[in-house]
């Protein structure tokens, strides 16, 4: 976790570590997901306890949405990835040499990996944040926008550095694509004073 937020080169290396010494590119050990899930879950508490939650199924939802950002939206994020390399961008060797492709379970890895400092942008640094981030500012739009912008970069990034790893791959760049995306949005939503920090609030806690 640490190497992610300073150095995440570093965790694609081990994963280049592990495919020569086990013949895979996924973690065997689900610790990380876990820790992961286990964080998120505590952070939504915390905003909960913040907005004056006192009903069981209101954490309850909170809960089920942390759910949905680690499992559901990690697997069709890892579906779409992995088809997309093993179709799109693998390389074919000759008739001698073994065949590869992008595990699954490996593209859901990656997207554990770029979810986890993501996370700490967008919901351990927002929380400590919000009272500049929710002011009713132009300025406080400029700076939420500019934090979840740094928060989809970041997470573009890492998801193509986990793919750039697989020397099997070609073209892997094209995972940088979304940035594009990211930034574009987050420059208009800012131009029309649209606060993502103020929406994100309203839509989870009001």
């Amino acid at each position: 976790m640490v190497d992610l937020i300073f150095s995440p080169s570093k965790v694609y290396e081990l994963s280049k570590y592990r495919k020569r010494t086990r013949n895979q590119w996924a973690r065997d050990d689900p610790a990380f997901i876990v820790l992961l899930f286990i964080f998120m879950l505590v952070c939504s508490v915390a905003y909960g306890i913040a907005f004056g939650m006192t009903s069981v199924g209101e954490y309850g939802l909170l809960m089920f949405y942390t759910f949905l950002q680690v499992f559901v939206i990690g697997s069709v994020v890892a579906t779409l990835t992995s088809t997309v390399a093993n179709s799109k961008m693998r390389i074919v060797g000759d008739a001698h040499s073994v065949d590869q492709h992008v595990e699954w379970l490996y593209a859901f890895d990656i997207h554990a990996n770029a979810l986890f400092p993501t996370f700490l942008l967008l919901s351990v640094g927002q929380y400590v944040l919000l009272p500049l981030l929710l002011r009713p500012t132009y300025s406080a739009c400029l700076f939420a926008n500019s934090l979840y912008a740094l928060g989809g970069l970041t997470y573009v990034y890492i998801t193509h550095l986990g793919y750039r790893s697989m020397p099997f791959l070609n073209n892997s760049q094209a995972f940088l694509m979304p940035a594009g995306i990211v930034l574009v949005s987050c420059i208009l939503l800012t131009i029309f004073d649209l606060n993502l920090c103020r929406f994100t609030i309203w839509f989870v806690f009001e």
